[in-house]
């Protein structure tokens, strides 16, 4: 017969040591099997076993805090104190941050070696990996996803599918403008950028929002898909590090600091703000992302913004050919597998293209522009055509910011009489301030003093350059070295300057731009 005193002796011993050692202490010990990694910005994650997935999860946040209790409890029998939970969790990140191996954390999407990855957000943690020979769903990926509150599950993608299903959701009025659309959710799946600003413009109706929404819920869906302008950069950039897309609704014009911010996030920037509660300590925040803005009117105003944008103006719908939404979105989410397919096959075309793809020209997110026009055998459309569809597109905002810009006019005007026209801001301005009325003078876009006319021009010569007139600042190389600026009409071969007369108006290297006063 078995002798249960010394079992029982040594599970006593074993009780007694636990009730010897604090919470904090078992709670720790608890979290052995997890594993600690450390981004770039030094935050530390855990991931570890739920139900036969592996989830990811910052050792600071609630989810990782409530896994923790959760496991105390099963142990114990009863709660931790919070004492405890906090000592536990700074004890957890401590040791992850000295141990643990520094690894990427991925929002949604990912990528290792030319391999991408897209987070499904499910109950799973399952995620789409596609190669240069298509995409597979995997339990397990390789890389570590985080998740943040707000971020809805994608559909298990389907193959079969074709990108031309998007057309019955998409309010646009031509091919090349869906064909925009679709080059810009297929720049979204590339994991490293750049990632052109996408502008939905049109009248009130015309779907601007519900055609934002169906867009970003194709790559990234989430509880609340269109946002207001955030107050400041750092609320943007905390809206960046929580999103893989930011979609802001019913934008008016668009503050400086605003147009700056979203600049370094659809090419790559970061943000650093002093840590709470602390004195010396950064927060870091470095995020690039697609971003979609919509509105009635343009937005933009910097050309440095506009030169990173695709704009589509989207035609008002007629009452009888406008839909109600719970059908729309029914008839959404019912293609919406099959169109989620045929972009991760566009992405997988991309991979297998992307090195041998070379571009006549290279605009401005030269990196988008063959990203996509690798993917075009995918997309079913001929080759260079979604190259001719950007030039076009960046020709038009071009124009826009020409014929929108008080100043940029008068510029034309001033080079298409002086064909060379050098002097100081001062003159410069004195000139401009002669060709326009009071009105003009007074209104919000006209220069106010010298300096603020040398910023304007900075902003405008890119836009300039392409309708033929060349803007340098320089300094005079006599004595008095003063700072000049140079206005030229260009004729060349490569962008020549024509003009043609007509009523109140002209026609520089093909753009027709109105010259009268306002």
């Amino acid at each position: 017969m078995t002798d249960l005193a010394p079992i029982a002796a040594a599970y006593g011993a074993e009780a007694r040591s636990r009730e010897k050692r604090s919470q904090a202490t078992q709670m720790v010990e608890l979290a052995e099997p997890v594993e600690l990694v450390v981004d770039r910005h030094e935050g530390v994650y855990a991931a570890y076993d739920v139900g036969g997935h592996r989830e990811v999860r910052a050792v600071a946040s609630c989810s990782f805090k409530r896994w923790l209790i959760n496991e105390f409890y099963w142990m114990e029998g009863k709660a931790p104190s919070q004492q405890a939970v906090a000592a536990a969790v700074n004890t957890i990140a401590a040791k992850g941050h000295h141990t643990g191996p520094k690894v990427d954390v991925f929002h949604r999407i990912g990528k290792l070696g030319d391999t991408v990855y897209l987070d499904l957000c499910d109950s799973d943690w399952r995620a789409i990996e596609v190669t240069r020979h298509g995409w597979r769903s995997v339990e397990r990926p390789p890389v570590y996803f985080r998740r943040a509150r707000g971020m809805e599950p994608l559909p298990s993608p389907q193959l079969g599918g074709t990108c031309d299903l998007l057309a019955d959701f998409l309010n646009v009025n031509s091919y090349d403008d869906f064909k925009l659309a679709t080059a810009w959710l297929v720049g979204s799946l590339n994991p490293t950028g750049p990632y052109p600003i996408l502008v939905l413009g049109g009248e009130q109706g015309s779907a601007k929002s519900t055609t934002a929404r169906s867009l970003r819920s194709l790559v990234d869906p989430n509880s609340s898909p269109l946002r207001t302008v955030p107050r400041d950069e750092r609320d943007l950039m905390i809206a960046a590090n929580n999103g893989w897309i930011l979609s802001f609704d019913n934008l008016g014009r668009l503050p400086a600091w605003l147009s700056d911010a979203l600049c370094r996030i659809a090419t790559g920037g970061g943000f650093a703000t002093r840590e709470l509660y602390s004195d010396k300590d950064e927060v870091l925040f470095d995020a690039m992302r697609p971003i979609v803005l919509n509105s009635i009117g343009d937005p933009i105003e910097r050309d440095d913004l506009r030169d990173r944008a695709l704009f589509i103006t989207l035609p008002p719908i007629h009452d009888s050919d406008r839909r109600d939404e719970r059908g729309y979105w029914r008839d959404f989410h019912q293609a919406q597998p099959q169109i989620l397919g045929a972009l991760l096959d566009a992405v997988s075309c991309a991979l297998s293209h992307r090195e041998e793809t070379s571009l006549p020209f290279c605009p401005r997110l030269a990196d988008f522009a063959i990203w996509v026009s690798a993917a075009e055998p995918s997309l079913d459309w001929p080759s260079g055509s979604f190259l001719a569809a950007y030039r076009d597109n960046r020709q038009g905002a071009i124009e826009a910011a020409v014929e929108d810009s008080l100043i940029a006019r008068h510029v034309i005007e001033i080079a298409k009489e002086h064909r060379t026209w050098s002097g100081t801001a001062t003159e410069l301005l004195a000139d401009l301030n002669e060709r326009a009325d009071e009105q003009m003078q007074r209104s919000r876009g006209w220069p106010k003093s010298p300096r603020q006319l040398g910023g304007d021009l900075r902003r405008l010569a890119a836009s300039l350059r392409r309708v033929g007139v060349d803007v340098a600042f320089e300094k005079e190389k006599t004595a008095r070295r003063r700072r000049l600026i140079t206005i030229t009409r260009r004729e060349s071969s490569e962008t020549a300057v024509q003009t043609v007369q007509k009523p109140g108006r002209t026609v520089l290297d093909g753009l027709d731009i109105n010259l009268q006063k306002t």
